[in-house]
């Protein structure tokens, strides 16, 4: 059975403030700084709630929002919080394409390809094989 890592539960929920938000414990997953929602690591492996997540890197000039179009035409659009991290509650259906905008709507990246991961931080990470924005 899975447990609840409470300390990821109150700094999520304090800083998300999205109440009930929970971490689960699935074993092999990445420690990461729970003082910083462990930016960085591999969110969906501890969320399970979360259909698309990631998070930007401190050195890039974060985007006012990261958006990700799946295989049925919908579009999620999602927000970082003071961590730098994005999430989305729906589960998306792969392929995705994402990019990211500006306070305008002007389309700052976009990704070249339609992926099948939507953890963003499985790919874009500091040594991941993609690298780039999100880590």
């Amino acid at each position: 059975m899975r447990t609840i890592c409470l300390t990821l539960v109150l700094a999520s929920a304090a800083a998300c403030q999205v109440p009930g938000l929970a971490a689960v414990d699935a074993g092999g997953c990445e420690e990461g700084n729970p003082d910083e929602e462990r930016r960085g690591t591999d969110c969906l492996c501890c969320h399970e709630e979360f259909g698309i997540a990631g998070t930007f890197s401190r050195e890039s000039v974060p985007p006012r929002w990261v958006k990700v179009r799946d295989a049925t035409g919908a579009v999620f659009t999602m927000g970082l919080n003071t961590h730098g991290n994005f999430f989305h509650f729906t589960k998306v259906t792969p392929p995705i394409e994402a990019w990211t905008e500006d306070a305008d709507g002007g389309v700052l990246n976009r990704m070249q390809a339609r992926v099948a991961e939507s953890s963003c931080n499985r790919c874009h990470r500091e040594g991941g094989e993609a690298g780039g924005l999100v880590y």
